[in-house]
């Protein structure tokens, strides 16, 4: 149980499978709706498990729910059938919804715990649930229960209060912004790995708490690095301006090939800006247009696909696109994303193992042989966007975009 050239812009015929921006509006919509359901079922999850509400008694009715967590009834709603489909909940009709009094609680010395921490405005992704499922299947054939905590970035500020959800557990694994926190629960005997991007790690040196680092600055790096391999020499890069280390990583590749990259061709990117994106692009010629664009995530470039596509811009025929991190969203774009990042189930299970090697009620002061960062390796998935896959590996020819 998981708790846890030359062408142009062309208008699209109808029918098409291209999604405009109306859709691509609606689906962030419904994104962020998944997100906040996902947000409730978990929080409620860890409610039943830690025995805040115990089996036998009433689940909070909708309206209480909603108000909690300041979204609709509907939403609400969505979260407690997600609970009675797991069977974590009775719904009586007419009596209200119960938590099932014959739920099995598993014991503490077999639970796993995986921390994720809610920066401010932030969502579960589609990566986010690939990696509680996968973190699940690992425990599940280790027979683990998995419990998953989404904690909001305020309540990190003060991890002591934090500290009786975990009591007693064979370990926590905490991913991303969560370090204060498994500093606090290692040093207090619990046994906990930290999973940390690279840079990240350097706040733990003085704790002995095990580390799992990947590294966001290479996968930008070798994204560069491989499109450079199919000929490319025009690249721009596309990502939110506070993902520093994947910009860093892209300057990196830049410099060693001696690409002439302006600085203008690393582009802030969101939803807001697509018209933005493609005005910009439509404005270049000839030498000063690019010929791929590396994007930071492969959410981002999912997203770029479909407003090129929406404007008759095809990849990679006209425009090559590439992505860091290896997700379900790189599958799911219209053209499917080549990609560089860490495996998922290698960082699952590397974490999963190092937890198994921390004795618990282990002494913090002591010195580990477990304590140095270990690297997770990066991964290159190669499909049709970057044009390796397709009929033909040449460059894409010269294309004219006209603004949108």
């Amino acid at each position: 149980m998981i708790l846890m050239c030359h062408t142009e812009f062309r208008t699209l015929a109808p029918g098409s499978e291209a999604m405009g921006k109306a859709d691509v509006v609606a689906t962030l919509a419904q994104a962020e709706i998944a997100s906040k359901t996902d947000l409730i079922s978990a929080t409620l999850r860890d409610d039943i498990f830690q025995g805040r509400i115990p089996p036998g008694s009433p689940l909070p009715n909708q309206r209480e729910i909603a108000k909690r967590f300041d979204v609709s009834e509907a939403t609400a709603s969505i979260a407690i059938v997600r609970l009675a489909h797991e069977e974590l909940v009775v719904r009586r009709r007419g009596r209200g919804t119960y938590v099932n009094a014959r739920l099995p609680i598993p014991a503490p010395s077999r639970t796993l715990h995986f921390v994720r921490g809610l920066t401010p405005g932030s969502r579960e992704r589609l990566n986010d649930l690939a990696f509680i499922e996968d973190s699940a299947a690992l425990c599940d054939a280790k027979r683990y229960a998995v419990r998953w905590h989404h904690i909001p970035h305020q309540d990190l500020q003060h991890p002591e209060a934090l500290l009786d959800r975990f009591r007693g557990a064979r370990g926590v694994i905490t991913k991303g912004i969560c370090i204060d926190l498994a500093v606090m629960l290692y040093r207090r005997g619990i046994p906990t790995v930290a999973i940390v991007p690279t840079g990240t790690e350097l706040s733990l040196a003085s704790a002995p708490c095990p580390q799992i680092t990947y590294d966001r600055r290479a996968t930008s790096r070798m994204a560069v690095e491989h499109l450079v391999k199919l000929g490319y020499s025009r690249i721009a890069f596309l990502g939110p301006s506070w993902m520093s280390l994947r910009i860093l990583g892209f300057f990196d590749g830049v410099q060693k090939h001696k690409l002439p990259i302006p600085v203008e061709w690393v582009r802030e990117i969101v939803p807001a800006n697509a018209d933005e994106l493609i005005n910009w692009l439509g404005g270049l010629k000839g030498q000063d247009r690019p010929q791929a664009l590396c994007c930071s995530t492969d959410h981002v470039a999912n997203l770029v696909e479909r407003w090129l596509l929406e404007k008759g811009v095809r990849v990679p025929e006209d425009l090559a696109v590439m992505a860091c991190d290896e997700g379900p969203e790189a599958i799911d774009a219209p053209v499917p994303i080549t990609t560089v990042g860490d495996s998922r189930q290698e960082l699952c299970g590397l974490a999963i193992e190092t937890v198994e090697r921390i004795k618990p009620g282990l002494d913090p002061s002591a010195p580990s042989e477990i304590a140095q960062p270990v690297f997770t390796p990066l991964h290159l998935t190669v499909r049709q966007s970057c044009g390796a896959n397709c009929s033909t590996t040449q460059i894409p020819r010269e294309v004219t975009l006209k603004s949108a």
